[in-house]
């Protein structure tokens, strides 16, 4: 895919997740969103079990599942309708898309560069911090334009 056309579609991607940053502060109740939820409600386990159609055995494996993020997308979708509510799923990025790529391909890059420094060295012939710099931002530029996929070929 052409750089311009991914760096487009993380654009994109980037505005719809600013929606989700102020969810990313919240942490979940210490026994759980479901149980939290079913509580606050006044939902006793039974009537969950029979709103989900399984044994009321199953929504206390549920609610502990959920603290141990052992749930599958489907029953948390399912359970939060079973109890009126909507099942938002989000990945929220810990900075920018823009931020993990150009750090991804730095590391790249550096590690790269690392071997070329060191027979440079050998040589005596070591590029100052400000040249090394410019140096690495250059292949910054140059890969994230030429391959930008391939930044995620080493697991830097």
């Amino acid at each position: 895919m052409k750089y311009s056309k991914i760096k487009l579609i993380r654009e994109q991607t980037s505005e719809k997740l600013k929606k989700f940053n102020p969810l990313a502060e919240i942490n979940m109740p210490f026994r759980g969103w479901i149980r939290s939820i079913r509580q606050s409600l006044g939902m006793n386990t039974r009537q969950l079990a029979e709103r989900i159609d399984v044994k009321r055995q199953r929504v206390s494996e549920i609610e502990k599942e959920e603290v141990k993020g052992n749930l599958t997308v489907e029953t948390l979708r399912k359970t939060a309708e079973a109890m009126g509510c909507k099942f938002v799923y989000a990945l929220i990025p810990a900075t920018t898309l823009e931020n993990i790529v150009r750090r991804q391909a730095e590391l790249v890059v550096e590690k790269r560069m690392k071997r070329v420094s060191h027979s440079m060295a050998l040589e005596k012939q070591e590029l100052s911090l400000k040249e090394k710099q410019k140096a690495v931002d250059d292949a910054v530029e140059k890969i994230l334009h030429d391959d930008p996929g391939s930044i995620w070929d080493d697991k830097s």
